[in-house]
């Protein structure tokens, strides 16, 4: 897997909490007028089954994140996850600049690897297109 692509699966993974948070707001929305709304069931059915599909990907790409040493973790999670800048990452893992930049291009790789044994990661791998 393409080191880009595994950058995008991290932000995905960081965007699942607040995609949660809208379903659930939009369930609750539609479960207090579903008596007006004959296709309210519907749409709630379709949100329970979007948000098993947002909790499964984000166990998988917790686990893989997990499957990292700490110190990829962390550069991951703060770069590709949290959008720090990279004078940013440097100042919290006390790593220059250009050693963070490196460490995390081998994090990232070693993330794509670890992406790839997903079972279906091609559909994942969608998924995060289209959260985009």
């Amino acid at each position: 897997m393409e080191r880009k692509t595994a950058e995008e699966i991290v932000e995905y993974y960081m965007e699942i909490p607040g995609m949660m948070n809208l379903l659930r707001q939009e369930k609750e929305k539609i479960e207090r007028k579903r008596n007006e709304d004959p296709e309210a069931y519907c749409r709630i059915a379709e949100i329970d089954v979007n948000m098993q599909v947002l909790e499964r990907d984000e166990v998988s790409i917790r686990s893989c994140i997990d499957g990292l040493n700490s110190k990829y973790k962390k550069l991951i999670l703060l770069r590709s996850g949290n959008r720090y800048s990279w004078g940013g990452v440097a100042a919290r893992v006390g790593l220059p600049e250009s050693t963070a930049r490196d460490w995390h291009k081998k994090a990232c790789r070693k993330l794509g690897d670890i992406l790839e044994e997903i079972p279906m990661i091609e559909e994942l791998v969608y998924r995060v297109s289209r959260a985009r």
